[in-house]
């Protein structure tokens, strides 16, 4: 899915532009075959004229279909990049929240990038602790962990039974 380190950071431009009007990201991680998004549904519709609506899901496919296009441009590639559909989970309490969170930001460790997830530059385990250009509501996900250093507390405590937990 990225085959260049630029592509990490052009799929993160594609996500806002094509979903900022729909989603709040809360967490997310890019690996080199896959990605985690944790998100609310903000608006199923938008109008955005008097004839006209789009909808969320219009949101993901133009998003999935720009890249695929962008990167088989790049790659040389036809057909698709993304399975088809892809897989939701639906967060139904603070505790499966703060979980899925901790999951999303470890998934580096759990699929072998021998990567220490506070580092990894393709997720929002940084931004939400430096709040800088952050595309994700830190203050509502500190809130939710009591602050930093609990947030940072509960990632280190996470079990890897969360893996198996949450596997998709």
């Amino acid at each position: 899915m990225f085959f260049q380190n630029r592509n990490y950071a052009f799929f993160l431009d594609k996500v806002i532009k094509h979903l900022n009007d729909f989603v709040k990201i809360y967490s997310y991680c890019l690996l080199p075959d896959h990605f985690h998004f944790l998100l609310y549904i903000k608006e199923l519709n938008i109008l955005i004229n008097e004839n006209k609506r789009r909808s969320v899901s219009q949101a993901f496919s133009n998003l999935f279909n720009s890249y695929s296009k962008a990167i088989n441009l790049q790659e040389g590639r036809s057909g698709n990049l993304f399975n088809r559909p892809f897989k939701r989970t639906l967060i139904s309490s603070e505790n499966q929240m703060k979980d899925m969170i901790c999951y999303i930001h470890k998934n580096p460790l759990h699929h072998g990038l021998n990567i220490d997830y506070k580092f990894y530059q393709w997720s929002s385990y940084r931004d939400i602790l430096e709040s800088e250009d952050s595309q994700t509501p830190y203050n509502e996900v500190l809130n939710l962990f009591s602050g930093p250093d609990k947030f940072k507390e509960s990632h280190i405590e996470a079990p890897d039974t969360l893996v198996k937990k949450f596997e998709l």
